[in-house]
């Protein structure tokens, strides 16, 4: 039966009309993996716009001709002026604890928190934004190990699934040299082009996973950093040295995160030199699938290396109610036998009055 055409629709072209829309499909899905991998390192630098939202300034909005101004106060700044009178409550709770435990040390300590909080979350603020800066660099030092820039360092990251970027003609080119993108062009058989289809849009997703958790691990570390008053001002307190420790080993991992990411691509790249077309796919999807979960591999690396040390605050408050539990128990029923003799004695006196 030979194929009709109706009104209004598009009638159905050569097998080759189809196989060159999916080729085509492919080059354009490979230049938005490559985009998306590029942007997963080289969008999500620390810089002032992000760091903004943390320390406060002023945002411009350009709409058209028009530019609209907002002063930010920068979310530190509010969880300074929130946590000054929590840092007097409990720098007075800690003098307390110590008079009651006679420790001078806990009353050093609680005074020497509360003059010196407020300063030293500013100066842990800044070095935390100088740590994160130097963390890009060092990634970028080790993309660019071996090559002559940045696009260059992606472009051989993408070799890892035999693709190539050309900056003259911006688009990435597939390496025919490669079966699955030798299929794609095959003429005899047409329908093999669906694989390799299905194979760049695996490495598309790869690509966009990766850089989703790039910036969660930015947006983690902004929110660390506003979160600073929180760990640095309630130091006072004895019982909070856990939380500090838990907010400098989670910040720890989360800067080495993405160094650590760019070192497993880097190392998969080499690694997969040495192996077939088939493998060297499979090599750069196990690659790019360690170095996207690396933020959350190295948070759960340093809570093992700590022990939980976020758990300090809980553990230090059951130890400090326990222990003023024990004082409290055995001072207060001192005092209530004393309280009891001398009822007593006051009940008798009158007793002993009247036989004189």
């Amino acid at each position: 039966m030979i194929p009709t055409t109706v009104q209004g629709m598009v009638p159905l072209g050569p097998a080759e009309d189809i196989q060159s829309f999916f080729a085509q499909g492919i080059e354009g899905m490979a230049t938005y993996a490559w985009q998306t991998l590029a942007g997963a390192f080289s969008s999500t630098d620390m810089n002032a716009s992000w760091w903004v939202t943390v320390v406060g300034g002023t945002v411009r909005t350009h709409v058209g001709g028009a530019t609209t101004e907002v002063v930010h106060p920068g979310m530190l700044n509010l969880l300074v002026q929130v946590m000054a009178p929590v840092l007097v409550i409990l720098a007075v709770v800690q003098v307390v604890i110590s008079v009651f435990r006679q420790s001078t040390l806990g009353m050093i300590r609680a005074v020497a928190a509360a003059i010196y909080a407020i300063p030293l979350t500013y100066v842990v603020a800044g070095i935390m934004y100088l740590l994160i800066t130097v963390g890009d660099n060092v990634t970028v030092m080790i993309l660019q190990a071996g090559t002559g820039g940045e696009d260059e360092a992606v472009g051989t990251i993408m070799g890892l699934f035999g693709l190539s970027w050309d900056p003259t003609a911006n688009k990435v080119l597939l390496d025919e040299n490669y079966q699955q993108w030798a299929m794609a062009k095959d003429q005899g058989n047409p329908g093999a082009v669906m694989l390799p289809a299905l194979m760049v849009l695996l490495v598309w997703i790869m690509a966009f996973i990766l850089t989703g958790f790039m910036v969660f691990r930015l947006m983690a570390l902004i929110v660390l950093a506003s979160l600073t008053p929180v760990a640095v001002m309630s130091q006072p307190l004895g019982a909070a040295k856990g939380l500090m420790s838990g907010f400098a080993s989670t910040s720890a991992a989360l800067l080495l995160s993405k160094p650590l990411a760019a070192l497993i691509l880097k190392i998969g790249m080499l690694v997969s030199t040495t192996s077939t077309s088939q493998w060297q796919f499979v090599a750069g999807l196990i690659a790019m699938g360690m170095a996207a979960v690396m933020p959350l591999a190295s948070m759960k690396f340093a809570s093992f290396l700590t022990g939980s040390a976020g758990d300090g605050i809980i553990g230090g408050g059951s130890g400090l109610a326990q222990s003023g539990g024990r004082r409290l128990e055995r001072h207060g029923g001192g005092a209530v036998r004393g309280a009891t003799r001398t009822a007593s004695k006051v009940i008798r006196a009158p007793a002993r009055l009247l036989r004189r």
